[in-house]
């Protein structure tokens, strides 16, 4: 915290907040709330924790002094949790937040991203042996594919967002992720899913994801609702085309909860955009984007609204 300086913009990024009594998620990666209230009375004492107009009068210069470092605080993927647990805090002590939910998860009540259908097999097995067990399981029934080369490949990719998890999960997750085709991702994921943890994607859905009513009444508290895309598309490695249609899909979603006076903001999913990506956001009329870029900003110091970096809250 020594390198922090007055007038920087720090920002962190929450995902899975909840109880620590979970267990039949027991190794689900999530941060306590009770971590989490004592982290936000430290932030209270040593930044100064702003809302989304606040940003906007810094990006537009209006505002750019304060005795102590900015404060973002951003909270992604529109888990049930952020209303059950983050919302009450956040009320209780008088502060804003910045929220990304993922739209299709809002209107589609059978979706459960590919991303979370990787967490919960993660979180739900007992060991890792289970879920080797089940990729070779399918390669060897449904694919002409070699578990060795997979396995062999996967070992080999290094991801540097994954610098908290254990080894052999970032070998799981380089499988389902990169190692195999893509004509087989969803439906490996699918099959394990459905092996693992349920062939009921609408009851799991449920519990995991904030439904219209929350984003309603959480926002009229001004907490600020972004989009995280409508699919949790990996922008970066599609199509300007792919891109926009997500995008727009995400804001009319968005907009038929809260309206059109929206600020318009986004957080890229996996952090992934490309040139393309920060075309479409200012064409589209976002206000500001964030990324999943580790470090800081200085509100002294020219820097791309578009791809504000942020720190994972196990930084702190």
């Amino acid at each position: 915290m020594k390198y922090i300086k007055k007038n920087d913009i720090i920002s962190s990024t929450y995902h899975f907040i909840r109880n620590n009594n979970d267990q039949k998620y027991r190794n689900i990666k999530f941060f306590s709330t009770n971590l989490f209230e004592e982290q936000l009375n430290f932030f209270i004492k040593k930044f100064n924790i702003i809302d989304s107009n606040s940003l906007l009068e810094i990006l537009s210069q209006k505002k750019n002094k304060s005795k102590k470092p900015f404060m973002l605080l951003t909270f992604d993927d529109g888990y049930i949790d952020h209303y059950k647990y983050v919302y009450p805090l956040l009320l209780k002590k008088k502060l804003k937040g910045f929220f990304y939910p993922i739209t299709k998860t809002i209107y589609d009540r059978n979706f459960i991203t590919f991303t979370n259908k990787i967490h919960f097999i993660l979180a739900r097995s007992i060991n890792f042996d289970q879920i080797f067990f089940e990729i070779e399981n399918f390669i060897v029934k449904k694919t002409n594919l070699d578990m060795k080369n997979i396995y062999n490949k996967a070992k080999k990719i290094k991801i540097k967002q994954r610098r908290f998890d254990n080894p052999n999960s970032v070998i799981i997750k380089n499988i389902f992720n990169f190692a195999i085709p893509d004509v087989f991702k969803s439906k490996l994921v699918d099959y394990i899913f459905k092996k693992i943890i349920t062939k009921n994607n609408t009851a799991f859905a449920k519990n995991i994801y904030l439904k219209k009513s929350h984003i309603i009444e959480m926002n009229s508290d001004k907490m600020h609702f972004g989009t995280h895309s409508n699919s949790h598309l990996w922008l970066g490695k599609n199509t300007k085309i792919k891109q926009e249609r997500d995008i727009k899909k995400s804001i009319y979603d968005l907009q038929r909860i809260l309206g059109k006076n929206e600020i318009l903001s986004i957080c890229y999913p996996f952090g992934s955009y490309n040139k393309e990506t920060i075309q479409i956001v200012k064409k589209l009329g976002f206000l500001f984007g964030f990324s999943n870029k580790y470090g800081k900003i200085n509100s002294n110091t020219n820097f791309n609204r578009y791809t504000i970096p942020r720190f994972d809250c196990k930084d702190f």
